[in-house]
């Protein structure tokens, strides 16, 4: 999790996004459905759009209607995701994702969390944030006791994989603290917009605007991941718009 800036700009956009499905990409291995078969099939990167940042403010925030499929958000993520990973990693973060969330009861939609994975790691398994304190794909604040997950991205395991998502969604505990919440506990009482808000600022500062933020979490982490659920990414945005978000992450 990450400070930001925030110019103006508000724009609304429209795009088509032409991808590949993924389901041949990460099919789960029939002996343990929680992890992928290998090799995967590598789809062809959809095509990203170029287009403008929507600054979403107050309490705005798109329809599901308007949000791309998994698949198609995979694809568009697919540059950033293999930027450093091996395809086994990129293969075992999405059907972690797939099966940690329909694993809640009742079920998340994974799209949330794999947008949130873009958002905070870009899909890097390696990543450690805020002095060592946000760990994983994630990016989760770790409490006294509490051993956070990262790995190699060569080397990770799914076991590790997985675990970093469960500890994004499920929620963490130190040995001598109560569990943090993950994103999954805010999804059971609020809507998406303000569990994002919970989840990046521990707190909802001003329940009516979802921008306002504490001075160590991200202003513009609702209205990012908003438009990460759309389809666009940093990469899609022209140098010569200015945006409200999407300010340079850390990693």
């Amino acid at each position: 999790m990450y400070s930001s800036l925030i110019p103006f700009v508000f724009s609304v956009f429209s795009f088509t996004v032409h991808a590949v499905p993924l389901q041949s990409w990460y099919p789960t291995n029939p002996t343990d459905p929680t992890t992928p078969s290998y090799p995967p099939a590598i789809p062809t990167p959809a095509v990203l759009p170029t287009t403008q940042y929507t600054c979403f403010r107050g309490l705005q925030f798109p329809a599901h209607s308007q949000w791309l499929s998994f698949e198609d958000l995979a694809s568009v993520n697919l540059p950033t995701m293999s930027s450093g990973n091996t395809p086994e990693t990129v293969a075992n973060i999405l059907s972690s994702i797939k099966s940690v969330c329909s694993g809640m009861n009742p079920p998340i939609d994974p799209r949330i969390v794999l947008a949130m994975v873009m958002q905070e790691s870009g899909g890097q398994t390696h990543k450690a944030g805020d002095f060592q304190k946000s760990i994983g794909l994630l990016q989760v604040q770790l409490l006294n006791g509490e051993i956070g997950i990262r790995c190699d991205p060569i080397a990770c395991t799914p076991a590790q994989i997985r675990g970093m998502i469960q500890q994004g969604v499920l929620g963490t505990t130190g040995s001598d603290g109560p569990r943090e919440p993950g994103i999954g506990s805010y999804l059971r009482k609020y809507d998406v917009g303000t569990s994002l808000r919970w989840y990046n600022s521990g707190q909802v500062p001003n329940p009516a605007d979802l921008s306002v933020a504490t001075s160590m979490s991200t202003s513009s982490y609702v209205s990012d991941v908003a438009n990460r659920l759309l389809g666009l990414t940093p990469e899609g945005i022209s140098s010569s718009v200015a945006t409200c978000g999407f300010t340079p992450p850390p990693w």
